[in-house]
């Protein structure tokens, strides 16, 4: 992405209290696990391989996946050039949508479970997905026909920093 001025910019993560408490429970439950295996030796499986498996899965539900889900972002820049998206740490490089290839940008509301299948980056019949929480964006209809939905948390500074290079 050039270094020309920037637009408009939003950096987002998942912040819903009710993906964190399912998060969390993860970590719990396999702290408590271990706990009870090493502090008062009450042995969770039958041999050793399951105390490797108990550890693994400690360090990837209990450690791995929460870090995981604290590091996802959603970036969203528009500058001259167009809108510049990346989906960290899944995306290495920005995904680019030239403003000659949009026709039209409009806020919306939506429901991500219903109209997309969740959040994140997803795919259906209304179209492609960036999203990591609440129900407004901008959507983005392309000379080509297909739709792509930015979820922002302002999407009227998203919505007029895109139509005014349309």
């Amino acid at each position: 992405m050039d270094k020309s001025k920037i637009h408009f910019n939003e950096k987002q993560s998942f912040r819903a209290w009710w993906i964190w408490t399912l998060i969390s429970i993860s970590p719990i439950v396999c702290l408590a696990l271990c706990i009870k295996h090493t502090i008062f030796e009450k042995p969770i499986g039958i041999n050793q391989q399951e105390d490797f498996v108990l550890l693994t899965l400690t360090l990837v539900l209990g450690l791995v996946f929460p870090l995981l889900f604290y590091m996802i972002r959603l970036e969203t820049k528009v500058n001259s050039e167009g809108v510049f998206l990346k989906f960290r740490p899944f995306h290495i490089n920005w995904v680019k949508l030239e403003f000659n290839e949009i026709k039209v940008a409009e806020s919306i509301k939506y429901s991500p479970l219903k109209d997309y299948g969740g959040w994140g980056i997803k795919y259906g019949p209304k179209g492609k997905a960036y999203n990591v929480s609440g129900n407004k964006g901008v959507l983005l209809t392309l000379k080509n026909g297909s739709r792509v939905l930015i979820g922002s948390g302002y999407v009227d500074a998203l919505q007029a920093a895109i139509s005014k290079n349309l």
